[in-house]
C-alpha cells in the first residue's frame, strides 16, 4: 500500500487593488479608464443580442482572454498589473478590507516590540508571521537580559 502525507496549506495572502461596478455607464467609463490608464485593455459593451441583451457590460482584455463584467461584478487588479472581472458571490468569500498594508514587516515588529504589544489576536497570515516574529524577538530580548 502507498503512503500519502496530506497537510494543511494556506493560500498566500496578497493585496489586489478592486472596484466593485454598480452597473452605471459614468462608472463603467472611470473603470474603463483605470484599466486602460493602467496598461490593461477594456471598453464598455452594449449587448443586444443573445443571454445579456439589453445589459451594458465591461469588456476586460485578461491573460485568459476576453471576459465581461456585468452589473455588481468587482474588477480586479492582479499582482501582475492584470485586471479581471470577478462576481460579487465569489469576490465576498476570497477578499476582505484592508486596513494596513504592511511593506515592511520588520517595522511593524520593531513597533510592537517597543510597547509589548505582544498578544493581540491575528485576523490573517500575514498579521500570525508578525504575532510569532515579535515573540521570538522578545524571547530572544529576554534571553539576553538573564
Amino acid at each position: 500500500m502507498n503512503t500519502i502525507n496530506i497537510a494543511k496549506y494556506r493560500k498566500f495572502s496578497v493585496v489586489n487593488e478592486a472596484v466593485r461596478w454598480e452597473g452605471d455607464a459614468a462608472s463603467a467609463k472611470a473603470i474603463v479608464d483605470w484599466v486602460c490608464t493602467t496598461s490593461g485593455d477594456s471598453d464598455i459593451a452594449w449587448v443586444t443580442a443573445g443571454a445579456h441583451a439589453g445589459q451594458l457590460l465591461i469588456r476586460i482584455e485578461t491573460l485568459e482572454g476576453t471576459m465581461y463584467a456585468n452589473k455588481g461584478a468587482w474588477i480586479i487588479k492582479g499582482q501582475q498589473g492584470e485586471f479581471y472581472p470577478v462576481q460579487d458571490s465569489i469576490f465576498q468569500k476570497t477578499y476582505a478590507t484592508v486596513e494596513r498594508v504592511v511593506e515592511d514587516p520588520q517595522t511593524v515588529v520593531d513597533e510592537q516590540t517597543e510597547d509589548f504589544g505582544l498578544w493581540f489576536v491575528a485576523q490573517s497570515a500575514e498579521e500570525e508571521y508578525l504575532q510569532a516574529a515579535i515573540r521570538r524577538l522578545h524571547a530572544s530580548i529576554e534571553d539576553e537580559r538573564l
